[in-house]
């Protein structure tokens, strides 16, 4: 089975407020993965460096 990606058909163009539309949520998505992914950075670095240097707030990367 191939990825398939969806097109639109050749007669139907995107208006501005559409193209503004996916700006705007794809800018929502990429803010909402940043603030999700960001603590659990710091999740996986302290569960991979010594409890000395996380008590003490310098973790190992």
């Amino acid at each position: 089975m191939h990825a398939s990606i969806i097109h639109k058909p050749a007669g139907i163009r995107e208006c501005k407020a559409d193209r503004t539309f996916d700006l705007v949520l794809m800018v929502l998505v990429v803010l909402t993965l940043v603030i999700v992914i960001y603590p659990l950075y710091f999740i996986v670095l302290a569960s991979v460096s010594s409890p000395q240097y996380v008590n003490s707030g310098t973790p190992l990367l």
